[in-house]
Order: C-alpha cells, then sequence, then structure tokens
C-alpha cells in the first residue's frame, strides 16, 4: 500500500499499519463529527452516524456503511487509525436521530473547521 504507509503521527508511530487496518473490517462503529466555524471555536452542528467498516485503504479512506436512519449510505473517514479507538460497552445515544447503539466495536471523533473566506 502507499499514502499514509510510510508517514509518523507527531509520537513517530506509523500512521498506516496495515494489520491494524484489516482488523477494523466488519467492525461496528460510532462515529462523532463536529462542524466549527473558521475560528475554531464557534460550534455550527454535530452528527453522529454509526455503522460497519466495509473496507480500509491507505489512499482512499475507511469506508463505513451506514445503518440505522442512515442506512444504505457510506462515509469515507481520512486513514488516520489512531483516531478509531476501543468503544466502552454500553448504550449510546444519538442527539441528532434519537438512536440508541448499543455495544459498538469502536468509536470515532472528528473536528471539522470551516474554512477562511
Amino acid at each position: 500500500m502507499s499514502g499514509c504507509g510510510g508517514k509518523s503521527d507527531e509520537s513517530g508511530a506509523p500512521m498506516w499499519d496495515a494489520a491494524r487496518a484489516a482488523s477494523l473490517v466488519g467492525k461496528y462503529l460510532l462515529i462523532g463529527i463536529t462542524y466549527f466555524e473558521a475560528d475554531g471555536e464557534t460550534l455550527i452542528e454535530q452528527r453522529q452516524r454509526h455503522g460497519i467498516i466495509s473496507s480500509v485503504d491507505a489512499d482512499v479512506g475507511i469506508t463505513v456503511a451506514l445503518h440505522g436512519e442512515r442506512a444504505g449510505e457510506t462515509i469515507v473517514l481520512p486513514p488516520h487509525l489512531p483516531a478509531f479507538e476501543d468503544a466502552a460497552p454500553g448504550e449510546y445515544h444519538l442527539h441528532e436521530s434519537g438512536e440508541i447503539v448499543t455495544d459498538p466495536d469502536l468509536t470515532t471523533m472528528w473536528k471539522i473547521v470551516r474554512p477562511q473566506n
């Protein structure tokens, strides 16, 4: 694989580990996305999604087949493996949709800042 294969994060750890990436496929993922204005602090909105990781690719990203009210849609997340963490067991209440996700395998949180005009 190419792309992130040779890059490291701030700690010097590789950002793309093929074995770790492959282990994500088939896992149930809870996704949190927070959108901010260009100042990086003014909240625009928060979204929550959930589904099964269907593929991983260092160049394309992490593809998730969404479930629940977004069933049939997919989302592609950046291929930054450290952002995918084991989820604590329990029920997760999604504020936007009212859905409840029980015992997902993984969670990931993303902050998106609107570009300056």
